[in-house]
């Protein structure tokens, strides 16, 4: 998949440099699809949990994994959050608020789910009734 965002994205940025005759819309609006699901996707993937590539990465390259990890962060908000290029642009600057405030609810709440299961005391084994 993240080959073919990569070929998306050259085709886009050809097709935007000519100056030319652009690309009929919908023919451009799958292009930019497929390159947004990868970015989204790398976004995701190198998040250093031990079940994505972003751990594996940063088990072999701390230097590298941080890098690649900011460039995909970078594009992430850069183009998919930024308030002047991404899906937010066009929200009133209240419902822009309003999208941070759930994001931030998100993110405390899956926290604070990770931080109640990873430090709860197990509970006590039943003891067993004499015969």
């Amino acid at each position: 998949m993240k080959r073919v965002a990569v070929v998306s994205a050259a085709i886009l940025f050809v097709s935007i440099a000519a100056g030319g005759e652009p690309l009929p819309a919908l023919a451009e609006s799958i292009l930019a699809m497929i390159v947004i699901g990868g970015l989204e996707g790398l976004f995701i993937t190198m998040i250093p949990l031990t079940f994505l590539d972003g751990a594996t990465v940063k088990n072999w390259s701390r230097l590298g994994w941080a890098v690649l990890f900011a460039l995909s962060v970078f594009g992430f908000i850069h183009i998919l959050i930024g308030p002047t290029s991404g899906y937010v642009s066009d929200l009133s600057p209240a419902a822009f608020v309003a999208a941070l405030g759930v994001f931030a609810a998100f993110g405390a709440l899956s926290i604070g789910t990770w931080l109640y299961f990873r430090f709860r005391r197990p509970e006590p084994e039943p003891e067993p009734e004499p015969a």
